[in-house]
């Protein structure tokens, strides 16, 4: 009687399954540049998928002194210490005072790594504080 014994080698899993992280930010005016005490605020609401290393945004903020000019994602680094841009946000034809703006990017290898170890803030520029009316540093909510 013979025994036949086969080793098949398959290589490595494409099963690998893709991870979906959700993080957030508040925006305050405190944290604006330089910090102000105007009623301004926001909240961010992100969601990336290292697979594809794509960021969903949303966010949402109200009371702003004029309209919005440009919303920018900045990195490595924190509002204290500053950063660069990283990303300017499309704000659409008509920039108001008010929210919500929602959209996708997609971020480097680099950049994933950075946004997920909390290296990135958002920043809302408007007309009277063109550095920065409301600031908030994105972080990681736990699952």
């Amino acid at each position: 009687m013979a025994v036949f014994l086969a080793v098949v080698f398959c290589g490595p899993s494409s099963d690998v399954q893709a991870r979906t992280f959700t993080l957030a930010a508040t925006l305050r005016t405190q944290d604006g540049t330089p910090p102000t005490s105007m009623p301004g605020y926001g909240t961010g609401r992100f969601t990336f998928d290292d697979q594809t290393r794509m960021l969903g945004y949303s966010l949402a903020f109200d009371a702003l002194t004029t309209p919005v000019n440009v919303v920018d994602i900045h990195g490595p680094g924190t509002l204290q210490s500053g950063a660069p841009v990283i990303a300017t946000l499309p704000i659409g034809d008509e920039p108001s005072h008010v929210g919500p703006y929602s959209g996708t990017l997609m971020l480097t290898p680099e950049q994933a790594a950075e946004l997920l170890a909390g290296q990135f803030y958002i920043d809302i520029h408007t007309d009277l504080y063109r550095d920065g009316e409301i600031r908030g540093q994105i972080y990681l909510l736990p699952n």
